[in-house]
This record gives structure tokens, C-alpha cells and sequence, in this order.
């Protein structure tokens, strides 16, 4: 099964907004700021090109949103992102206090799994230039030169026209 044909797990945005209500009547700034970026990636995520593609050009919100959602360094702190806001989503709605073990886990899980792609892609590149430069040779030793075809003809022929 390819990843692009794995459902997106739902997400409970109103359960999200409600711990952030519950954190800022209590005074928990830790997860209001947790909630809100919980809310502020899932936005980007789920809206970020139907909002980029409404704004002007030269606005500010459209060049983050376009070097967060078009370029390799913005989809690699796009990628942290996701993975802090979903170990804060977890830990808010089931009550518990956002600590240090919780953004560390986060971190180490986005930037494994980051490198392991890059890996990932480097080895897929590495093969199929490995293919391509065995298929480059291969159709090069099957290239004749002029010199080699006139010789061919002239093998096969009684007759010689060259």
C-alpha cells in the first residue's frame, strides 16, 4: 500500500481548542502555547495552500507559507512542527503537562524520521543513476561508428559499394 492511499487520520480541532480554553482559564501558559501551536500547524496543514494561493504576492504570511509548504528547509521545520504539535496535542487532550521528555521525544522521532527519508532518497537516486550509466553503457557498446557500418555492409555484400 502506498502512503498516498493511507487515509489522514481525523482530528479533533473543537478537542484542541478546548484544552487551549481549559489552559488559559487555568493559567498553564506551557499549554496555551501548545495548544496554539497545535492549532497554527494544523491550519497550515490542512489550509495553508487555499490561503497562500488568496494572498498577494509580495505578503508576508504568503512567502512563510510558501517556503514552509515549497521548499526542502521549510517542509523539514514543517516536519518538526507536526511532530511537536502532534506529542502536544497527545499530552493535552489526555491531560497531562507538556514537559521537556515529551518535546525531546518529538525532536528525536521528526529528525529520525527525517533522516531516514533523506537516506531513503539518497539510496533510491544513488540505484537508478547506477541503472542509468549500466543502460548509457550498454547502448554505447551497441553504437557503431560510420567505419563500422561500412565495414558491416561490405561483410555482407559480394559487392561493395563504399
Amino acid at each position: 500500500m502506498f502512503l498516498a492511499q493511507v487515509a489522514a487520520p481525523s482530528f479533533d480541532l473543537g478537542a484542541v481548542a478546548k484544552a487551549l480554553l481549559v489552559a488559559v482559564k487555568s493559567g498553564d501558559w506551557v499549554a496555551v502555547v501548545a495548544a496554539v501551536l497545535v492549532l497554527v500547524v494544523a491550519g497550515i496543514r490542512l489550509y495553508g495552500q487555499k490561503i497562500r494561493g488568496e494572498l498577494p504576492d509580495d505578503n508576508f504570511l504568503d512567502k512563510t507559507l510558501t517556503w514552509l509548504l515549497e521548499s526542502k528547509p521549510g517542509g523539514w521545520a514543517l516536519n518538526v512542527l507536526t511532530a511537536l504539535a502532534g506529542a502536544y496535542a497527545t499530552a493535552l487532550l489526555a491531560g497531562e503537562p507538556i514537559t521537556w521528555g515529551i518535546t525531546q521525544a518529538a525532536l528525536l522521532t521528526a529528525l529520525s524520521g527525517a533522516a531516514l527519508w533523506e537516506l531513503a532518497k539518497d539510496v533510491i537516486g544513488w540505484w537508478a543513476a547506477k541503472k542509468a550509466l549500466e543502460a548509457g553503457e550498454a547502448a554505447k557498446a551497441k553504437i557503431q561508428t560510420a567505419g563500422d557500418a561500412v565495414k558491416a555492409v561490405n561483410e555482407r555484400t559480394d559487392t561493395k559499394p563504399f
